[in-house]
């Protein structure tokens, strides 16, 4: 019985309707949670939504009046230009990211499709994403989390489909932009192109991935830099990108860290972190991390299991945004815990299926498309930066539509092979 709903379930998934049935649901949860759960912006949600208002009001990326660089400029950016379009409403933001989680289902579905060459992997992706309560629970909030988490999903489909000049370019392009949302991005490219050059079948051509590394680094320096020279116009010294680095730095490295983000040590208190004198607070931070790593290399390696452990094991986290921001929180707590309960099983489910489908994806890694360990890829340079700076949940949410990626890869992988076990002893006894 179980084998033939097997057979059935794979049936399903390969239905004309199946698509858009599940968008439908998809966008109806998430539109529902718009309308049925309001929610006010708080903390870092507020934050990027006061900067695009600035923008919007034609005050420059500034904040009190001051011009700031302290969190990169991408989403806010973006959030600032609609502003200025449709009116200066969070409900604006909260149509744009309904609108990007509609880009990241298609993204998902044709990508998880096209890297593992099987269409029932897209299909199934897009399923386990369409009632995944944290990728629900995101989409109110106008952090900058959906934006990245479809421009990383943008970025590689584009690439992952054909290297051609036109497509290195338009890949280093969104990575660029997805440089000025999170500067983690920057290195991002080169993980992947040396990732797919080892995962590939001609390694001879490791000459040809460099260069088309440079090709798509090119281009983001055509967007990252101008944004280079803004700053350095404002400060009077080189940023990069953003003034946030040090302070990310020593709240993951301090001696009270636990893994996560720590504010409350008498080292971070010593820097005086403000917007007007932001360029000297960040470069103190950073000094003040790495001579605490540095002087404290024991107690730096202690951490870094407990950052990883940050990073990986909890999830949920878009709670946050309705126990600040939604006034009725109180009445429903015992229905949302439930639901945060929910979804750390659904989430756990899902990241042990993804380490079980690495073994797999590595036996038949020469029969696979190097782009199938993309996942795999991406999930190792993001922990690798959380070792270095902190682990939080939220830094994983980029990364889900990958996760679920692979694990839908894996159950198709499962319901194949129990649909092959039925058919066999048919032809049999036939």
């Amino acid at each position: 019985m179980g084998r033939t709903n097997q057979s059935t379930e794979l049936s399903a998934l390969s239905c004309p309707y199946f698509v858009p049935t599940c968008f439908g649901v998809y966008f109806l949860l998430r539109a529902g949670l718009i309308s049925l759960v309001p929610i006010d912006q708080h903390s870092d949600s507020l934050w990027y939504h006061d900067r695009a208002v600035a923008l919007a009001s034609g005050q420059g990326y500034s904040q009190d009046g001051v011009f700031t660089a302290f969190w990169p400029v991408g989403w806010p950016g973006f959030l600032g230009l609609l502003y200025w379009v449709f009116g200066r409403s969070a409900f604006v933001g909260q149509i744009t990211n309904l609108m990007l989680a509609a880009v990241t289902f298609l993204l998902a579905l044709r990508l998880g499709s096209a890297i593992f060459a099987d269409r029932i992997v897209g299909r199934l992706t897009v399923l386990i994403l369409t009632f995944y309560p944290n990728q629900i629970g995101y989409v109110p909030s106008l952090t900058s989390e959906v934006f990245y988490t479809a421009l990383l999903l943008l970025a590689v489909f584009v690439i992952a489909r054909d290297q051609r000049l036109t497509r290195l370019i338009l890949c280093g392009i969104l990575f660029g932009v997805a440089t000025l949302t999170k500067a983690q991005t920057l290195l991002v490219p080169a993980a992947l192109f040396a990732g797919w050059w080892l995962l590939g079948r001609q390694r001879e051509r490791f000459i040809s991935h460099v260069r088309k590394a440079a090709v798509a680094y090119l281009a983001m320096a055509v967007v990252i830099l101008p944004w280079t020279v803004r700053n350095y116009i404002v400060f009077g010294q080189f940023v990069l990108i953003s003034t946030n680095g040090g302070a990310t730095l020593l709240t993951g490295n301090n001696p009270s860290a636990q893994g996560d983000y720590t504010q409350d040590d008498p080292l971070v208190r010593r820097v005086p972190f403000g917007v007007v004198r932001q360029v000297e607070a960040d470069r103190l931070a950073t000094s003040l991390a790495l001579s605490w790593i540095r002087d404290n290399p024991g107690a730096f390696a202690i951490l870094i299991p407990e950052k990883v452990w940050r990073l990986w094991a909890p999830d949920g986290e878009s709670e946050w945004a309705y126990q600040s921001g939604f006034k009725h929180y109180d009445e429903h707590v015992v229905l949302f815990r439930f639901v945060r309960g929910l979804n750390q099983l659904y989430y756990a489910c899902l990241m042990v299926l993804f380490a079980l489908s690495a073994l797999p994806f590595l036996r038949q890694r020469n029969t696979l498309s190097p782009y199938a360990g993309t996942g795999y890829i991406l999930a190792a340079y993001f922990t690798g930066i959380s070792v270095v700076f902190s682990g939080q949940s939220r830094f994983h949410f980029p990364l889900m539509p990958y996760i679920s990626m692979c694990a839908a890869w894996m159950i198709a992988q499962w319901m194949r092979r129990s649909a092959r076990a039925v058919a066999l002893p048919s032809r049999v006894s036939a």
